[in-house]
């Protein structure tokens, strides 16, 4: 029993001297649940009703709406492969560390962009800008 409880304090002990690198582990493990979540989030969204019609967006059975549906998806993406090809440059420039710091904030003000999208407009630009913003974020993580 007193064996295991040094192994406890040693695997705390050692959590604690590397603490920041453990943080910055987990900082960088975000990129793909970011991605995921971020994907996830917006097919629930394209789905409901109240969405459709702050943006007016018609008849959810139409090709027209699918095609939108997955124009606004994969915009996503087009942010994430620019962020992670810029990835390296800012990595090298700033460091890795504040380029993950420059990426988390990058993804809220894009998260931002796309929450505020609805107010007072019915037009679709602001959530198209908040999610490549997003997915430059993601993709720099």
């Amino acid at each position: 029993m007193a064996g295991s409880k040094s192994k406890v304090g040693g695997v705390f002990a050692d959590i604690k001297t590397y603490r920041r690198s453990y943080l910055l582990t987990a900082v960088a493990s975000f990129g793909g649940m970011l991605f995921g979540w971020d994907t996830g989030l917006i097919g629930g969204v394209l789905s409901m009703t109240a969405f459709q019609k702050s943006f007016n967006l018609g008849n959810s059975k139409s090709a027209a709406y699918a095609s939108l549906s997955g124009n606004i998806v994969s915009v996503l993406q087009a942010g994430c492969f620019f962020g992670a090809m810029s990835s390296f440059y800012l990595s090298d420039k700033l460091g890795r560390k504040r380029a993950l710091i420059l990426a988390d904030i990058i993804f809220l003000v894009g998260s931002i962009v796309q929450t505020t999208s609805g107010i007072n407009t019915t037009s679709l630009g602001q959530l198209y800008a908040g999610r490549v913003i997003g997915g430059f974020g993601v993709g720099l993580i």
